[in-house]
């Protein structure tokens, strides 16, 4: 123990019987921001800091944080303190660290509250008016970013108890407390069974009874200036030792679940020099040979933020890593999407060869897939406002629809970031055009009214094969994700619609877009719709979220009841339905992460993880590479792919073959569904 550590367990005067669970000084940090990115890459990445994070984690984002680091590292008279530098005036910055079993314990911290207070009728520069309400405190029992116990003092000169839910906040305690800015505070919540106590200044000062969180981690919280050192977790010594055998039994379990599964073996690694592409990849066999190709798009930003992305490179690679062709000119530019961009992979004219459709310099392009020359091209439409800082439109996403009762589906729907779509033939001639509309970013294609063509539910609206409108729920912003089939086997001649509908949550919705059901669970990202648990009955569906509280995921029975929810890394990563073992449960891949990814089952355990052999995080997949009808784990960046299978054959002595979403409609932002399926057509 070194010297200022001795200084703080003596300072802190740990009650007689209780121990150290965890300290922390903050002496390892540089001076600086704590590493942050408050962009969208990490809606479908999984980022990686460089820079020393320790212990902790950033738990809330949003993007209007841009303009600065919210949490930094202070120098504070010799001693060093992470100090919340910002005003914030939506979602709470959260700084999180510790165990999610951690039960009985205190968190003490030492605060400085260093936020001014306006004057009546005179705002300081960055008004804490713009907030409901300037709040610095510490938070015990962390489930995740929405739910936990909190003691805070606030700009209203209280200090309170307050339970956070998905709900919203609620306040079990109060009382008055004049809050002095330069006075630092011995902060201390404790929480031992359903009793939780604020101590202050080695004062009791609030006591409630709360049974909603009986374990969780611990956090600093802040919406306005404050500064935080000295951080101490201690427990009862009969608690620790309680929590030691809990933790040895569970790991014990775990690693025994683990066993049933097969493991990751790396079956290649593919070298992409100078043509690697981020998360615009597509696995497709362009020659017909029976085995993948994989298709790599490059593309440049251009203009406002991710409105005006262009395609500049197209390359196809086989398995072993040889170029088979080459559409335009490789970029250095290696910054990660934070959108989708149009390209599919499809037989478009129905000829028993796949093409690959794309836009680029203002031109619907037609490719042959085996060769890369151009079949078809057409010139892109003009742009309407507001997105027409080009003549012509660059285009967001293409999709392929069946909007004229064709045999198989042979029409596009060319969209822009969010307001227009245009509709094409497989000739590229334009069949209509909707303009004006919230268009969300993936559209879900559908026959709701069995005339053998797709009806379009986009964003929150829907339009018919010909365009006309449909319906639409009146919802402000944009669905990020849609799914459109029978899902919920207590009605399972039903057709319902389900949406990530940004801050309004998880969505379900009838045929004709009446809302059944909602669960406000912060702003849903994604959701895949699979065989997850063999212990309960139809599909299940997990979700999970992204701006103001990420990566907290939700998993839901097949009628559309949450049982559970875990938080393993704020990120939003997409959720790939995975059929790893081949016996009719799939697991998830949530990322390549070898600590807080793999693959999860059901419960969101971690029952599958990637070895720690140096292989790349930012962008993943699951696919069925290599023809055994069991899913590979694919990793990549700019500069190589991983690909892995399983170190064992499957146990079933049945062949699985799960019913996915067609692999011409990929999108960065497209729940997932996988039906069960199985070779003999059960």
């Amino acid at each position: 123990m070194n010297p200022d550590e001795t200084q703080l367990v003596s300072a802190q005067a740990l009650p007689a019987g209780w121990e150290i669970l965890a300290r922390e000084t903050f002496r390892d940090f540089p001076v600086g921001p704590f590493p942050y990115d408050y962009t969208a890459l990490a809606e479908y990445h999984d980022v990686q800091f460089a820079e020393y994070r320790g212990r902790w984690r950033e738990a809330t984002t949003y993007h209007a944080w841009r303009d600065a680091a919210t949490w930094n590292a202070i120098d504070d008279n010799g001693q060093m303190a992470i100090e919340q530098s910002c005003v914030r005036d939506k979602h709470l910055p959260i700084l999180e660290t510790g165990r999610r079993e951690w039960s009985d314990y205190r968190v003490s911290a030492r605060i400085r509250p260093i936020f001014a207070k306006p004057a009546p009728g005179k705002p300081v520069v960055a008004p804490i008016a713009q907030t409901a309400q300037g709040i610095v405190g510490l938070i015990a029992r962390y489930v995740d970013s929405r739910n936990y116990v909190m003691v805070v003092f606030t700009s209203d000169d209280t200090i309170e108890l307050r339970r956070s839910t998905h709900d919203g906040f609620t306040t079990l305690a109060s009382a008055p407390l004049a809050v002095d800015q330069d006075h630092q505070y011995l902060v201390t919540l404790e929480a031992i069974g359903e009793r939780l106590t604020a101590i202050v200044d080695g004062q009791t000062v609030l006591t409630v009874t709360d049974p909603t969180f009986p374990a969780g981690k611990i956090a600093l919280v802040a919406n306005v200036p404050a500064r935080f050192q000295d951080v101490v977790v201690s427990a009862p010594t009969e608690a620790r030792q309680s929590l030691q055998r809990r933790l040895s039994e569970d790991q014990r379990v775990l690693l025994a679940e683990r066993e049933r599964y097969p493991q990751p073996v790396l079956d290649r690694v593919i070298r992409t020099p100078g043509f690697g592409a981020s998360k615009h990849v597509r696995f497709a066999d362009l020659d017909n040979d029976g085995r993948k190709e994989i298709v790599l798009v490059q593309a440049l930003d251009r203009g406002v933020r991710d409105t005006y992305r262009m395609i500049t490179c197209v390359t196809a690679i086989d398995l072993d890593g040889n170029v088979r062709w080459q559409f335009g000119r490789p970029t250095s530019f290696r910054g990660l999407p934070t959108s989708d961009v149009c390209f599919q992979v499809y037989d478009l004219d129905q000829d028993g060869n796949l093409e690959v459709i794309l836009t680029k310099d203002f031109q619907i392009l037609v490719l042959d897939g085996k060769t890369g020359q151009v079949k078809q091209n057409a010139p892109t439409p003009p742009a309407p406002p507001p997105e027409n800082m080009f003549y012509r439109t660059i285009g967001d996403s293409l999709a392929i629809a069946n909007l004229r009762g064709t045999s198989a589906p042979q029409d596009l729907l060319l969209k822009d970031r969010y307001h227009n779509v245009w509709a094409y033939d497989n000739k590229l001639n334009l069949l209509w055009t909707a303009q004006g509309i919230t268009t969300g970013h993936f559209p879900a294609l559908y026959d709701l009214d069995g005339d053998g063509k797709d009806e379009i539910v986009m964003g929150y609206s829907c339009l018919d094969h010909d365009g006309a409108p449909l319906w639409e729920i009146g919802i402000g912003d944009h669905a990020d994700g849609i799914a459109v089939g029978k899902f919920n086997h207590e009605q399972p001649n039903e057709v319902e619609i389900r949406l990530a509908a940004s801050d309004e949550g998880m969505l379900w919705l009838d045929a004709n877009g009446k809302i059944k059901q909602r669960d406000r669970n912060g702003h849903v990202q994604r959701f895949t719709i699979a065989k997850l648990r063999p212990d309960s009955p139809g599909l299940d569906m997990v979700s999970i979220t992204f701006w103001g509280e990420p990566g907290i995921m939700c998993f839901y029975d097949g009628a559309g009841r949450r049982y559970t929810s875990v938080e393993l890394n704020h990120q939003a990563s997409p959720l790939h339905p995975t059929n790893w073992t081949g016996d009719g449960q799939e697991l998830i891949f949530y990322s390549g992460n070898p600590k807080e990814g793999g693959l999860l089952d059901g419960w969101g355990c971690q029952v599958v993880l990637l070895p720690e052999d140096g292989h790349p995080t930012a962008c993943h997949q699951s696919v069925d590479l290599l023809g055994d009808e069991r899913d590979e784990l694919v990793v990549w960046d700019y500069d190589q792919l991983y690909v892995y299978t399983q170190d064992r054959p499957s146990a079933s002595s049945r062949r699985y073959r799960p019913r996915r979403l067609e692999d011409y409609n990929v999108s960065n932002y497209r729940a997932e569904v996988s039906l069960p399926g199985w070779e003999d057509g059960s």
